[in-house]
């Protein structure tokens, strides 16, 4: 019989007997709550399926802390997670409770680890005691909750409980009406001070006019503060009748006296006040009657922890040492249970994400501010890289995909600062001038920063600082040392514009060096015997000896020590913030981390593996057509045209070009035009053909029209874009729904459509003034040709809230038509031949333009896309909208200006298939400008040989 199955029958034949002799008052406790926490933070801070069982059940003991199970907090919440691993895991499990002074928490180690797989201690007064049964049962796996042992059978479940207390506290901030809340503490020692300090940095991050008073139940060594709930009532109802209105407890059982205060006072008073609770979700775990006071509660997810452990534990990778849970793992976190907070959750979830990007770091010592990084609102920073400087930025041969130190530093800075990092490939000979000039916002590749330098950039302060060593042929018995290479007459190799180059001339001067292009070059020189070594940084050195071993030495010796920083354009605001980013790095070990990750032993990646990255063309950037071309580039304002914009933008850029960040200008058809007509936007990548070009017939201010001065360049998509109507499919089939005219006739069809009872059914359409907009009012107008659509009527409001009812809508099963296109991300929510069908029309609109708008006549449409299965259109499938071109559209005078971009935009043709999985992947994202930018970047790389191929051709 294995050892597994011996202690599972120990202890369901005895282990009850056992806990009940030692002193356990569970038999008599409230019953342990098993409401599940949010399932958001479940599903993050777990998987999101229950793993099978073992084959042979894990066994786990759980002792709790003072108070017991039933407490409607800690111990709870411990229990929460042991009582799903039994149901989930086929844990076999058992608990029990410590006597009243906690006296015999050893004992009960020691009786729990006797037939136990897995014991758990619930609370950090288990630490001696821990300690001392682990040492004695070196066999047995322990983990203490909120304390640390440092054994090497003990795992240590901490909490980041301050970034918890954090966001409840700006919630109190954010709802307090008299500026005054409260904190009870249960005892005063450094764990719960966690909790005060992230609580009060809270409240001052929402509301710094607020004060907040401060009252701990005991001092230690009396820990009954977390057990004394009249006591915590007496304080409660003192900080009430001092004007607070809400207050938050970490004091343990002893909450239970808040509520109850929380009710009273307010039944009293007739001002209600509110509660905070703690652990766990306490509005479901405290008495109904005081709910309706519990504004919310921090989640100390206790229950995750044990959960995990023991699964853990059950799959045979049980970990030692410290873990801890904090709001990146939703290890903490607030509840929402009964609605009283979500109004403000918006603004609770954005800091929680500033958090978790570490934009704000929340203090844990009382006393403390929040650090607060700088936010610079989704701004797009250009980084000049050479993608072929290992480990700063390189292009491995087998994903083509750029990385390296440079793209996770500037993800985890821009994390940070809320900004979008954008990599833009330049030969380094050129780097520092261009960005001086401010061709870029900044530059990387392990820039030393010299005096010299800092006369043409700004530097940020240093990350790291690298030695300069001699890198020299096999054995070399000509230099083995700097004596040696200055008392040579041999040549060195160099690379230009380089410190490297500038200590080679130091060393012997420069008529004894000769100068490459790349280190590349020059290692290569060195093994053909043309030089005889190569001084440049450790890092490089490292990786020119690892793809080299068998014909290279690096030289132990350090000429010189340099400190590395990112170089910024002269004046640049972004020096400023990136500095307190990249010293808050050093002081969390970030930047350590990262640093060991790249400038370690565990980095093998060598020189070999890599591209040639800026130096693979025959031209670098500085030589390319758009050089010294300054392009303000605006994009739509609806999300599936932000790929297609960010694409074309990143394609100039690589012609040399240098455009302005899209996302700063976002216009609608209307403004967008007359923006290129005057001169504040040169392009826009988001035009639809034939339907926009009834904008070229606006008057401007001086008479002229915008066609005078704005064209249309041929390009993109041709014949690619699909418009129509999209009505509910369930309602469509059940009724024999054919034509959209067949619902304009039959009142108990557009009936059903009229949501407002104003007598006319809703076509769901599009915002005022889009040009959809215009030709939807004029194909009710025109209706079958001979009469009108005039029991319908277009709705117009923000697509996204319109295509938002519509799904609603379809969910339900009710009826609705809804206007959209493709390709666009919303077609992988309404799929046609699944939940809605393409809306048929009996006629398709003519030139006559029946409501006389100006360019009215360029809203005639033609049969549209009528190949679509039966499965996905009714019957006969006719759109009645013209497959438009996708463009782009320039201010005429800038392509007069520039006859290269004339020539290659019109080459610049996607794969509309590509187009449509990146919209559905920045759906299925996070919303970000970086997310864009990242996908686009993605595609650029993936489609490297045709952008290359459109750009050398536009040139020829």
């Amino acid at each position: 019989m294995s050892k597994r199955l011996i202690r599972l029958l120990a202890v369901m034949l005895g282990f009850a007997l056992v806990v009940s002799a030692c002193g356990s008052d569970s038999d008599d406790a409230a019953p342990a709550a098993t409401t599940a926490a949010p399932a958001a933070a479940e599903d993050q801070a777990t998987t999101t399926a229950a793993p099978e069982p073992p084959a042979e059940p894990v066994t786990v003991g759980l002792v709790f802390d003072i108070g017991g199970r039933g407490d409607q907090s800690f111990n709870d919440a411990a229990y929460a997670g042991l009582e799903r691993a039994a149901n989930e895991l086929g844990a076999i499990i058992s608990d029990a409770s410590p006597n009243a002074d906690g006296s015999n928490r050893a004992e009960l180690l020691r009786l729990s680890a006797d037939v136990n797989d897995l014991v758990i201690g619930v609370g950090f007064l288990f630490d001696a005691a821990m300690a001392e049964v682990a040492a004695e049962y070196p066999d047995t796996h322990f983990a203490i909750v909120d304390g640390f042992v440092d054994a090497p059978n003990v795992a240590s479940l901490l909490f980041a409980e301050h970034e918890g207390s954090f966001l409840v506290g700006a919630a109190a901030g954010l709802k307090t009406a008299a500026n005054k809340i409260g904190f009870i503490g249960g005892v005063n020692f450094p764990l719960i001070n966690k909790f005060e300090a992230g609580f009060v940095a809270g409240v001052e991050q929402t509301n710094p006019d607020a004060a907040v008073m401060v009252e701990y139940v005991t001092e230690p060594p009396d820990f009954d503060g977390f057990n004394a709930p009249d006591r915590g009532r007496e304080i409660a109802l003192s900080m009430y009748e001092k004007g607070a209105d809400i207050i938050y407890h970490a004091a343990g059982g002893t909450g239970a006296g808040l509520f109850e205060a929380a009710k009273s006072f307010s039944e009293e008073s007739g001002s209600k006040v509110w509660a905070i609770g703690v652990d766990s979700d306490q509005y479901l775990t405290s008495d109904e009657s005081v709910r309706d006071y519990i504004l919310s509660s921090m989640l100390k997810r206790v229950d995750v922890a044990v959960y995990n452990t023991i699964r853990a534990e059950g799959e045979g990778s049980f970990q030692a040492g410290g873990q801890t849970f904090d709001l990146s793992v939703d290890g903490v976190g607030y509840s929402k249970t009964g609605g009283f907070v979500d109004d403000i959750a918006g603004e609770l979830d954005a800091l929680k994400a500033r958090v978790v990007n570490k934009a704000i770091t929340v203090p844990d010592v009382p006393g403390e501010r929040a650090v607060v990084m700088p936010d610079l609102g989704g701004r797009v920073i250009t980084i000049a890289v050479d993608n072929a400087y290992l480990p700063f930025a390189y292009i491995p041969a087998d994903t083509g995909v750029a990385e390296g130190w440079d793209y996770d530093a500037m993800d985890e800075v821009c994390a940070r600062l809320n900004c979008v990092p954008s990599f833009q490939e330049f030969a380094w000979d050129g780097t520092i001038i261009a960005t001086g000039e401010g061709q870029f916002d900044m530059a990387g590749g392990g820039i030393t920063i010299t005096e010299e330098r800092d006369k043409v950039v700004d530097f940020s302060i240093s990350f790291i600082s690298t030695d300069q060593k001699i890198l020299v042929p096999k054995a070399s018995d000509e230099v083995g040392s700097r004596a040696d290479l200055e008392a040579s007459d041999c040549n060195v190799g160099s690379m230009t514009g380089t410190t490297n180059y500038d200590l080679s001339a130091e060393i012997v001067g420069e008529d004894r060096i000769v100068a490459f292009e790349s280190f590349a070059f020059a290692v290569q020189a060195m093994i053909s015997g043309d030089v005889c070594a190569v001084i440049m940084d450790d890092v490089a050195g490292q990786g020119y000896q690892g793809e080299n071993a068998d014909q290279v030495d690096l030289l132990p010796e350090s000429l010189q020590s340099d400190p590395l920083g990112w170089a910024f354009t002269e004046g640049s605001d972004l020096v400023a913030p990136f500095n307190i980013a990249i010293q808050a790095m050093k002081d969390d070990g970030s930047l350590a981390a990262l640093n060991a990750k790249y400038f370690g032993t565990a980095f093998t990646i060598t020189y070999d593996d890599i591209g040639d990255g800026a130096y693979a063309e025959e031209e670098s950037a500085a030589s390319m057509p758009g050089e010294g071309v300054d392009l303000t580039m605006c994009r739509a304002n609806w999300a599936s045209g932000y790929i297609q914009a960010e694409i074309v933008r990143q394609i100039l850029m690589k012609a040399g070009y240098t455009v302005s960040d899209p996302s700063q200008i976002e216009l609608g058809p209307s403004n967008a035009y007359t923006a290129m007509a005057e001169g504040t936007c040169d392009l826009w990548a988001n035009s639809w053909y034939p339907g926009h070009f009834s904008w070229f017939e606006n008057e401007l201010s001086d008479g002229s029209l915008v066609g005078d001065h704005v064209e249309a360049v041929p390009g993109l998509f041709q014949d690619s874009g699909v418009q129509g109507f999209l009505v509910t499919k369930s309602w469509a089939e059940a009724n024999n729904i054919s034509t959209i005219d067949q619902i304009n006739r039959d009142e108990s069809l557009w009936s059903q459509l009229d949501s407002d009872g104003n007598g006319k059914g809703e076509i769901l359409g599009c915002p005022e003034s889009w040009t959809c907009d215009d030709i939807i009012e004029n194909q009710i107008a025109f209706g079958n040709g001979t009469e009108p659509w005039g029991n319908l009527e277009e709705t117009k409001a923000d697509y996204d809230a319109m295509f938002a009812e519509m799904v609603n809508r379809v969910n339900n099963g009710d009826p609705g038509i809804l206007y959209t296109w493709s390709p666009a991300s919303y077609l992988t929510v309404l799929v046609p031949g699944d939940n809605v069908l393409w809306l048929s029309v009996e006629a398709v609109l003519d030139d006559s333009n029946p409501l006389g708008k100006e360019g009215g006549e360029n809203h005639q449409q033609e049969e549209g896309f009528t190949a679509f299965g039966a499965d996905m259109c009714t019957q006969p499938c006719q759109l009645g909208w013209s497959a438009a071109d996708i463009q782009v559209s320039a201010n005429t005078s800038v392509l007069d200006a520039n006859p290269f971009m004339r020539r290659l935009l019109p080459l610049v043709k996607p794969s509309i298939l590509d187009i449509s999985f990146l919209q559905v992947e920045q759906t299925d994202g996070d919303g970000s400008e970086a997310h864009v930018v990242k996908l686009a970047t993605g595609w650029m790389a993936d489609n490297a040989d045709h952008v290359d191929a459109w750009i050398a051709e536009a040139g020829g």
